[in-house]
């Protein structure tokens, strides 16, 4: 899940969903750094009311202190965020909101009176619905939550729910899986909110090249779309796959070091040449 930082508008005043996802943190190999200060931002935000509604342009030292993003900026003014555009830096609509964030798949989430939803490239709300918090839109789902940290699922781009059931915390859509979890049960959930497969696991991943990366019993591994592991062997730390193929490492008690291993997509485990 992507989030913004921002001076003015803050997305943890909606809703602390992080907070529900501290387990998950068990397993990540880096962290999303957010950037610090907004001053020249807060600055830059003023200099837009200086251009004429009939500039025709984006001044290229008023563009080049904003972070654009497929076409939109986030500005602030008297406290509210909205959009710009980047075709000639001017708000791209007349509404105003406590917190927004950049368009994924042509909608942006926002908050209004602790509550968010959508919108589109006008400002306009794409459904009616209000939720607790949603994240952004990715292969055609969002994550959102309502009334509870018990009552997390995914919408449509109608702000309709994708299926009846409610997990915990779940994840986006990858290769047609996304990870969900009840409890400290963690699973895969298919695109009408079933679970992918009947095992469940202490630690699963998002799916990248076909495989996620799980935990179970202290061990790390992957597995298929169907939840079956990759392979037999079990690892201490585990990557991704990506370009055709990932590593793992087994700690080595004699070295005091890690031994790693090159796995590919049929399962095959090649020891790593040293050096």
């Amino acid at each position: 899940m992507r989030s913004i930082g921002s001076c003015e508008g803050n997305e943890e005043n909606y809703a602390d969903f992080n907070a529900i996802s501290t387990s998950r943190m068990l397993m990540m190999a880096s962290l999303l750094l957010l950037g610090g200060g907004c001053s020249e931002k807060d600055k830059a935000s003023a200099e837009i009311n200086k251009q004429t509604i009939a500039q025709k342009e984006c001044d290229p030292a008023l563009k080049a202190k904003f972070d654009f993003r497929n076409g939109h900026a986030i500005a602030s003014s008297h406290g509210k965020q909205f959009h710009i555009r980047e075709s000639d830096c001017q708000p791209a609509y007349a509404a105003r909101f406590d917190f927004v964030a950049d368009f994924y798949e042509d909608l942006a989430r926002v908050g209004l009176n602790h509550k968010m939803f959508h919108v589109d490239e006008n400002g306009q709300p794409a459904y009616e619905e209000r939720y607790e918090w949603v994240g952004d839109f990715e292969n055609g789902f969002a994550t959102v939550r309502e009334k509870s940290k018990h009552q997390t699922f995914h919408i449509k781009p109608d702000g309709k729910p994708a299926y009846k059931e409610r997990y915990h915390e779940v994840g986006d859509f990858h290769n047609d899986r996304a990870w969900a979890r009840i409890g400290l049960q963690h699973f895969h959930i298919t695109p009408d909110g079933k679970p992918a497969y009947e095992e469940r696991y202490d630690y699963i991943d998002d799916f990248r090249e076909g495989f996620a990366i799980v935990k179970k019993d202290g061990k790390v591994f992957h597995i298929r779309p169907d939840g079956q592991p990759l392979y037999a062997m079990r690892f201490d730390l585990i990557a991704d796959f990506f370009g055709g193929s990932a590593k793992g490492w087994l700690y080595d008690r004699e070295s005091d070091k890690p031994k790693g291993f090159h796995i590919d997509p049929t399962g095959k485990i090649t020891p790593l040449e040293e050096g």
